[in-house]
């Protein structure tokens, strides 16, 4: 049975750049030279069967342009798992903004693990090179490196130049990272549920109180609810009814080592209210194990 798994990617980048444009050809596989400007966001969504065992809903988000410099962006990157910074290759300012662009990307989401989420970088409109190409752009995979882009292209809308590939790039770096995630996860959880136990010297009895390595025991009277001290406890016992001299936790600790464990049942007279009866009548509060 196949999974399903949404993956919300940002679609950034200054005003004009052919944001809309890429996602109109990657999705719909149309082009127009028409398109009016993006107020606020659009959505598209395309279904894609990544393998045999999973569906990727890739949710594209389109962010206006002029967004950077609102406050809606933060409530528009919420939950998101990608990027995309779009420049055009033919306007030098809208490369110089790349940058902050991407500073503001990191400073409002970021992956579970406090990491940027991926994000690749798009120079559009390859296609118009004999139009005006920046002559000043830096060489695109260093500078993709530097700046922490999963992956750089160049790319045409119009004539549908990396497109693919570079939204490709992109799912594939999501999926490693929710993989590294998961496998983070499940380390972490192993580690966290195992019980290193102190050394215990099975050969070697017990003898009178130091810390709780010999705490006193109880044990009822021939015939009669008073409880009595003897020599050796059952360490979980003494922390339950509160006469372990140091921490619960090493309480149990011991029990657990404790090669009686399975065997020792102690009985204790507990009263309807819950309290414990001790030699003397003296009475004292049943303690739950935190």
């Amino acid at each position: 049975m196949q999974q399903e798994r949404l993956l919300k990617v940002l679609v950034i980048g200054d005003l004009g750049v052919g944001k809309t444009s890429i996602i109109k050809r990657y999705v719909h596989q149309v082009f127009s030279q028409h398109y009016r400007a993006t107020i606020g966001v659009d959505f598209a969504l395309k279904v894609l069967n990544w393998d045999y065992k999973t569906v990727v809903r890739l949710q594209l988000w389109d962010i206006a342009g002029q967004e950077r410099y609102g406050n809606m962006t933060r409530v528009y990157y919420r939950e998101a798992v990608g990027a995309i910074v779009v420049f055009d290759m033919t306007r030098l300012s809208t490369f110089q903004a790349v940058l902050k662009w991407k500073r503001d990307l990191d400073s409002k989401v970021t992956l579970s693990n406090g990491r940027p989420v991926p994000t690749v970088l798009l120079a559009n409109k390859c296609d118009q090179r004999q139009h005006g190409l920046c002559p000043k752009l830096p060489k695109l995979d260093n500078f993709s490196q530097d700046h922490g882009f999963v992956g750089c292209f160049e790319t045409s809308a119009k004539d549908d130049t990396n497109i693919e590939s570079a939204i490709t790039c992109l799912i594939k770096a999501i999926m490693s990272a929710e993989e590294e995630k998961a496998l983070s996860d499940a380390t972490r959880g192993k580690s966290e549920g195992v019980i290193v136990l102190p050394p215990f010297d099975y050969s070697t009895k017990e003898k009178g109180l130091n810390g709780c390595a010999g705490c006193s025991s109880i044990k009822p009277r021939h015939g009669g609810t008073e409880l009595l001290p003897v020599e050796d406890e059952n360490p979980l016992t003494a922390c339950v009814s509160g006469r372990a001299t140091t921490s619960r936790s090493h309480a149990l600790l011991r029990f657990i080592s404790s090669p009686c464990r399975e065997a020792t049942l102690i009985n204790i007279s507990v009263r309807r209210n819950g309290s414990m009866q001790r030699e003397g009548g003296e009475q004292e509060g049943f303690h739950q194990m935190s």
